[in-house]
């Protein structure tokens, strides 16, 4: 689980509570396991060791939850890597299966995109919001230069016309648009935020 708190008193003294329950419980919480991630988006500051209630706590600059990298300086390009990495991975065995087995069905490689890789392209996207996506908008382009023979030097939007299909970052700012509405008080700066963007 997580705890968030705005400075370390608050943090420190979050932790003894949650100490204070499992001891009651006879739990254990794993120290070793459990790590500090501390955003600040100004300049370096040095990692340190909490120790809370006897424990220590690491003092970590990224950290992996629920398979999203969150970063201390608040951006989420780790994450982004990650997906891109794993998201060519499987257009590449895509691409492979559809070659075989669909070869002249191109609304049917399509499906398999949108089914096998655009879920990778697009985790997190909730939370790690709609930009610098360039890593998997090249996903997405590769895959649809393939399937449909484009020479290399095809360029981008023509790529994207030839595919009939929406950037990355077009369905990124939808499921964040979506996932900001359904927190009360957001809907309407959202939207206003989405709106304005889509008419740049």
């Amino acid at each position: 689980f997580v705890m968030m708190a705005d400075t370390a008193p608050e943090l420190t003294d979050m932790v003894q509570r949650i100490q204070r329950y499992a001891t009651n419980r006879e739990l254990i919480i794993n120290a070793e396991k459990s790590k500090v991630l501390t955003f600040n988006k100004g300049s370096r500051r040095t990692k340190k060791c909490w120790t809370i209630g006897g424990a220590k706590y690491e003092e970590v600059s990224t950290f992996v939850y629920l398979g999203v990298h969150f970063q201390s300086n608040g951006e989420f390009t780790r994450h982004i890597e990650a997906m891109a990495e794993k998201a060519n991975r499987r257009a590449t065995e895509a691409w492979s299966i559809g070659e075989k087995l669909f070869p002249a069905k191109y609304e049917t490689r399509k499906q398999m995109f949108k089914s096998l890789v655009e879920p990778i392209l697009l985790y997190g996207s909730e939370v790690t919001g709609y930009g610098n996506l360039e890593p998997l908008e090249k996903v997405q382009r590769r895959y649809f230069k393939w399937i449909l023979g484009l020479p290399k030097s095809t360029r981008n939007p023509i790529i994207m016309a030839e595919a009939d299909a929406l950037p990355i970052e077009t369905l990124a700012m939808s499921r964040a648009v979506k996932y900001e509405c359904s927190i009360p008080g957001r809907a309407c700066r959202t939207l206003h935020l989405f709106t304005g963007h889509m008419r740049q």
